[in-house]
């Protein structure tokens, strides 16, 4: 693989990670503030 390409691939991968983790930590959070958005209903 080129590494030109490489790098940006891996740091979009560690930004949707990062995303991942902080969307199930303050899911509760956004789910008040984003009301008018469709969310599960987990709890």
């Amino acid at each position: 693989m080129d590494m030109h390409l490489l790098v940006p691939a891996a740091m979009a991968v560690a930004a949707v990670g990062l995303f991942f983790v902080a969307w199930q930590r303050f899911s509760k959070p956004v789910r008040l503030m984003n009301g008018k958005t469709r969310v599960s209903p987990q709890a």
